[in-house]
């Protein structure tokens, strides 16, 4: 099962972080809200996120009994990197406005 785990923890990791680059890359010239969704919403993103939520849940699942608590940090890492992500296209998005 912990095998099984990780190549969801994995799955989950990628599919977010693509579904949050289309994201990004849909939204090249506006601010990307961190707790809210885009001004535009590229097709299939949200789904996208819905199933790595699930993911990172049966992952947490089946990981609880091998790792405990550790394995609920992954998706922490992951949400943190998907929030320095954002965070450093806004700054981008910030600093370009500021020049003009």
């Amino acid at each position: 099962m912990a095998i099984l785990g990780w190549l969801m923890m994995a799955t989950a990791s990628a599919l977010l972080f693509a579904a949050l680059h289309r994201t990004l890359l849909a939204n090249p010239d506006t601010l990307v809200p961190f707790t809210r969704n885009a001004d535009v919403v590229p097709r299939h993103s949200a789904l996208l996120r819905i199933i790595a939520a699930v993911l990172f849940v049966a992952a947490v699942v089946f990981l609880g009994p091998s790792t405990g608590f550790w394995s609920a940090l992954i998706p922490l890492g992951t949400a943190l990197g998907a929030w320095a992500a954002i965070e450093g296209h806004n700054r981008r998005i910030d600093n370009g406005r500021a020049d003009e």
